[in-house]
């Protein structure tokens, strides 16, 4: 995260938690909504989940996040 200081960070699993279901790839409108809420207020948003680095990463950019990830079940920083 580039500019101001950041007032703190908010890790979020993304499997049952940003999607509707654990079993869904469909994204949670509103649990998107309110990452970028915190983003814009000056919280760091981590996706944390089980896939792999380029998936996170590639959503992390596409939802406007762009933090860091925690991936491959912790392994990946």
């Amino acid at each position: 995260m580039t500019g101001p200081r950041v007032r703190g960070a908010v890790f979020t699993d993304v499997d049952g938690t940003l999607t509707v279901s654990r079993s869904s790839t469909e994204l949670d409108l509103e649990a998107v909504r309110w990452m970028r809420v915190l983003r814009s207020r000056g919280y760091a948003v981590v996706l944390v989940s089980g896939n792999s680095v380029p998936v996170l990463a590639g959503l992390s950019t596409y939802l406007g996040l762009s933090d860091a990830v925690v991936a491959e079940n912790g392994c990946a920083v």
